[in-house]
């Protein structure tokens, strides 16, 4: 079965309502919990499955960003799964950026388990030609 986890860091300075709407407006949850004293750094940790990953699917496509995240997501292909950090600050406005080292105030980490990493990466963001994908496949099932 699909699935995936997330992990942000809550800095003193950020609200934990507004790192949790970052992330579900990238990629919804089904379950969260936050672990740490307000006083220090906390840690977001989330779950979602299939309908989140359609989210950020469909993002993906809207922001016309295929042959980046494909590249992303080919480099963070592993056995059963796939890893990649988003940029949090990008996420509060609903937008996909693919985070780089040293974010300011760190990134959204991301686990896709899943039985073929490849399979998903060719659902989430095909190869393209000129910006156009050069298929579309259905959603990879475990």
């Amino acid at each position: 079965m699909v699935h995936f986890t997330v992990r942000a860091d809550i800095y003193p300075t950020e609200d934990e309502d507004a790192v949790l709407s970052a992330v579900e407006q990238v990629l919804p949850l089904e379950s969260v919990r936050v672990e740490g004293e307000r006083q220090e750094v906390r840690v977001l940790m989330g779950r979602g499955g299939m309908e989140g990953l359609r989210v950020l699917h469909a993002l993906l496509r809207k922001q016309r960003i295929l042959d980046t995240a494909r590249s992303v997501l080919l480099a963070g292909c592993g056995a059963g799964g796939l890893t990649f950090s988003l940029n949090k600050q990008a996420a509060t406005v609903g937008r996909v950026s693919f985070a780089i080292e040293n974010e300011l105030y760190g990134p959204i980490d991301v686990l896709v388990v899943c039985a073929h990493p490849e399979k998903m990466v060719d659902w989430l963001a095909p190869p393209t030609h000129e910006g156009v994908p050069l298929f579309e496949i259905e959603e990879p099932e475990g």
